[in-house]
């Protein structure tokens, strides 16, 4: 092995990921409730949301439409994605954390900082608890 090729590799890898985080890129401006409500708007043509709550870090958030559903907004690289979340739904309150599962393999898991009471307060709408 060529070590100066090497070393000179590893030099060029540090100095693109160190700009690639300078610049910016991949990630995505924090998300507030107009932002959260027009990403659900777009991808669910034809439903209206009454009720947001948002991660504290701005990085996911839970919308209920007025029929009831269940909308997850969250930051999927450097997008936002929304998925509709049916009843019953794997959700847990952990203290002031909300977390969700999204049931897609590839999407994983999402943690919520709602605050202890805002996340035990939607567990029962993604259990299915309020709307069977």
């Amino acid at each position: 092995m060529n070590w100066v090729v090497f070393v000179g590799s590893l030099i060029a890898v540090l100095f693109v990921a160190w700009l690639v985080g300078r610049l910016g890129l991949g990630t995505v401006a924090p998300l507030d409730e107009a932002a959260a409500r027009r990403v659900a708007e777009d991808v669910f043509i034809g439903h209206r949301f009454c009720a947001v709550a948002l991660d504290a870090s701005g990085r996911a958030a839970l919308l209920e439409a007025t029929d009831g559903s269940v909308v997850l907004v969250r930051a999927h690289g450097d997008k936002w994605v929304a998925r509709q979340l049916r009843a019953p739904h794997a959700a847990r309150a952990d203290g002031d954390q909300l977390v969700v599962e999204a049931g897609e393999p590839m999407f994983g898991a999402t943690t919520l900082e709602l605050g202890a009471g805002e996340a035990a307060r939607w567990v029962p709408r993604l259990q299915g608890a309020l709307h069977a």
